[in-house]
């Protein structure tokens, strides 16, 4: 199988790239808008090709494109991928807008060609394991959920200036958030409540993102963004009539509680996940954090092109989330 990468940044060289090594699969072409940057980019991994402008890429005989740009470009550079023929693989999110992905999702199905959304974080072990256990019952019937990511403010991270937009913080780590949700639920909202803040009022972008969610099977559910907040968080808790949840996403451990939880209990959870925790950091997959279930998803987009099955996440699903996003801005 062969492979183009379009967008040659952080996430292509921390998480497309290894991802694809380690699958076998070979990138033979690179684009990026910075000429300099993909030659660059290209010496690093030893790409053979490498080029300015997209369509140009588009123009080889790949199997696959990666695109890695930021997202108002998804749109028009998966589209037109579509009309070529290639699979494409989608960084998240889909699209900037509801008719943009709608667009896309019509391309590729006139085109036959398969489209995955980099939604990597429903494939940490722990967020299966939340959906068995809702699925088996044994939460009871879910009143709520409560999603939280205080990510680090984004300084080093990536040179791309998307990430201030007015939306960036919804759009980087929320979407994530979102994800997860309508990977444990498959309820449509009716009803949104945003309330945003730029802490400076001069920075143009929101830093903290507030979002209450109320779905179609009686759900509320509360959603925390912030680069703010001085202590990195990514965790959810899914409350039900029998009993209640934890998860924490980063270090991939969930606790169940059922009536009331002793400090024997606690000390339990600590140790089993301080376990956890120190074995992962012996093979240093610990410190690749979630950037490691980019594996997961692409061995299986790779394999769902060979056997000819769907997407891991196919396009309808990355869909759901751009209409998601779309009501929550326009709630503000």
């Amino acid at each position: 199988m062969k492979v183009g990468i379009i967008g040659c940044g952080a996430i292509a060289s921390r998480a497309h790239i290894p991802s694809f090594a380690r699958a076998g699969v070979q990138v033979v072409a690179v684009a990026d808008t910075d000429i300099s940057r993909a030659n660059s980019f290209a010496h690093k991994f030893g790409i053979p090709r490498v080029y300015s402008d997209f369509r140009q890429l588009l123009d080889e005989d790949l199997d696959l494109v990666s695109i890695c740009t930021p997202p108002k470009t998804h749109a028009l550079i998966a589209t037109e991928a579509a009309h070529k023929g290639k699979h494409i693989l989608l960084e998240k999110p889909m699209t900037t807008t509801l008719a943009e992905a709608e667009g896309l999702v019509s391309a590729c199905t006139a085109n036959k060609t398969k489209l995955c959304v980099v939604h990597q974080y429903r494939f940490i072990p722990c967020v299966q394991e939340a959906r068995r256990r809702i699925a088996d019952g044994r939460l009871g019937k879910i009143i709520s959920i409560h999603l939280t990511a205080h990510p680090q403010f984004p300084m080093r991270w990536a040179d791309s200036g998307w990430l201030y937009d007015r939306w960036g913080l919804l759009d980087d780590v929320g979407v994530h958030l979102l994800d997860i949700l309508t990977f444990l639920s498959d309820a449509n909202a009716i009803r949104v409540s945003v309330g945003t803040l730029d802490s400076t009022g001069k920075m143009g972008f929101f830093d903290s993102i507030h979002v209450t969610l109320e779905l179609e099977d009686s759900l509320a559910v509360y959603l925390d963004l912030s680069w703010m907040i001085g202590t990195y968080e990514l965790t959810a808790s899914i409350f039900g009539t029998a009993g209640k949840a934890m998860l924490d996403i980063r270090n991939n451990f969930i606790s169940e509680i059922h009536g009331y939880v002793t400090p024997f209990d606690e000390m339990g959870q600590t140790f089993r996940k301080s376990t956890r925790a120190f074995t992962s950091a012996l093979t240093r997959k610990y410190f690749r954090g979630t950037l490691i279930y980019h594996d997961v998803l692409i061995r299986s987009f790779i394999d769902s092109i060979l056997k000819d099955n769907p997407p891991p996440v196919g396009p309808l699903e990355g869909l759901r989330i751009v209409r998601l996003l779309e009501k929550i801005k326009l709630a503000n």
